[in-house]
């Protein structure tokens, strides 16, 4: 019987502790593995210290068009959903941006003189292999190409084809937009990374309202914890995402970070998370 469970670790903003978080989750619960989705600038391996035994480039395909075969009828570009090309009938021109492309593969398939074929046009790099902690295959990050405007083909790519039988931690790009979403939407649970400040409240409330938007359940983990929050307690309850765990903000936390080191404390606050996420 298939067991699977996915649990993204999110936050509004950078330098709350997700991939902290994330990483502790991942080498606490039982046979996890973890997925780094921040693709512009992974950094879990840095806790997780993986031997890397496979590596690759993700290729997506991206349409190229013959003009030599062209008739320049332009259905590709009406039929286009994200205006990546421009056909010029009078001049018998045709143009394809790449960056606005989402290798749907409609062009391909509707063009009526297979004209469009497709070219495999380098995402980024995947790098799989097994945690410190571990003795199979439990670490896999994707590292984008710089200068590519977004990650979410190679972030869907990251979680195709997930065991039935294992614990997937994914560590979710920071902010709430479309890369966050491509990280949430296969998940059963939102773990949710924030810090007692204003703009760490600002954000929270806007991963909440995204968590609530696509209908998943979650939780709050506050890092950085001096005392109690009352504007986080009152998201919390207005959301209906209790808060789950608490760090404390402490130098000795810093400094083992610093070192690539999980501190006790952090993996103590995951200890206790693991049994109430439901």
């Amino acid at each position: 019987m298939a067991d699977r469970r996915i649990i993204t670790v999110l936050s509004g903003k950078g330098g709350t502790g997700k991939t902290t978080v994330a990483s502790a989750l991942a080498m606490t619960m039982e046979n996890a593995y973890y997925i780094d989705s921040d693709v512009e600038e992974p950094n879990g391996k840095f806790f997780m210290k993986p031997n890397i035994n496979d590596s690759y480039t993700f290729k997506n395909p991206v349409p190229r068009i013959d003009e030599n075969k062209c008739t320049f009828c332009g259905k590709c570009a009406d039929g286009c959903e994200y205006s990546a090309i421009s056909i010029i009938k009078n001049s018998k021109k045709s143009f394809v941006f790449d960056e606005l492309c989402h290798s749907c593969g409609l062009c391909w398939t509707i063009c009526p003189e297979n004209a469009i074929d497709q070219f495999p046009k380098p995402v980024g790099d995947v790098n799989k292999g097994i945690a410190d902690t571990c003795s199979t295959e439990s670490f896999k990050e994707g590292l984008l190409n710089i200068g590519l405007p977004s990650g979410v083909p190679l972030i869907n790519h990251l979680l195709e084809d997930l065991d039935d039988n294992r614990t997937y931690i994914i560590d979710a790009p920071p902010g709430t937009s479309c890369p966050v979403v491509a990280a949430l939407m296969p998940c059963d649970f939102a773990l949710i990374v924030t810090e007692p400040t204003p703009f760490g409240i600002n954000d929270l409330e806007l991963t909440l309202e995204l968590i609530r938007d696509i209908g998943r359940k979650g939780g709050i983990v506050i890092n950085k914890f001096r005392n109690e929050n009352r504007e986080i307690k009152k998201l919390s309850e207005e959301y209906s995402m209790p808060i789950l765990a608490t760090i404390p903000y402490e130098r000795s936390i810093a400094e083992d970070y610093s070192d690539g080191v999980l501190n006790s404390r952090v993996t103590d606050a995951v200890s206790d998370i693991i049994g109430r996420i439901q």
